[in-house]
């Protein structure tokens, strides 16, 4: 289920088109062009690091002996798992306000 999140939200990121929404300026038209081509990079390295990592460190969880290194593992696994779900949220978010950000700006 979470994959499916996740999922959603990577494919609501790459397939959001910018093109035509935009606003005309030639400072923020480079900006937007490349925020078009990194964030869904970023996104997916993201996602593929922090995956990896979190099975790391169930395989640690599962291989640890005594009830402290459980512990040590457990609280890694829960600080991963905050810290990649506030990655994919404040990438999100910059993707988001990206053109009402825009539009403030260039209103000025």
């Amino acid at each position: 289920m979470l994959f499916n999140i996740i999922l959603g939200i990577y494919q609501f990121l790459v397939i959001t088109p910018s093109g035509d929404t935009t606003p005309k300026n030639d400072v923020l038209d480079p900006t937007y062009k490349a925020l078009d081509i990194i964030l869904p990079v970023a996104l997916g390295i993201v996602l593929l690091s922090g995956t990896l990592y979190a099975v790391a460190i169930g395989v640690q969880y599962s291989r640890a002996e005594t009830s402290d290194d459980r512990q040590k593992a457990k609280k890694k696994l829960i600080n991963a798992i905050i810290g990649f779900g506030l990655v994919l949220v404040l990438v999100s978010v910059l993707y988001a306000i990206r053109k009402p950000l825009g539009d403030f700006i260039t209103s000025k």
